[in-house]
């Protein structure tokens, strides 16, 4: 009976936890963070995408010396 109790306790609280995960994503402070948030990944994507750019002279370099 305990262990039923905790179960349900658990999924309270995590219930509770997506209704205001919600509620902030609903947000105009949400909102605001996520357009951030994905503004930046998309620098870093552009980022990481320009820096393994490799010229195709550098493919003709040896590798060794």
């Amino acid at each position: 009976m305990t262990k039923i109790k905790q179960t349900l306790h658990k999924g309270d609280s995590v219930t509770r936890l997506a209704h205001d995960t919600k509620r902030w994503i609903a947000s105009s402070k949400g909102q605001k963070t996520i357009r951030e948030a994905l503004a930046a990944a998309n620098r870093t994507t552009q980022r990481l995408t320009e820096a393994r750019s490799v010229s195709r002279e550098a493919l003709h370099e040896p590798v060794t010396r």
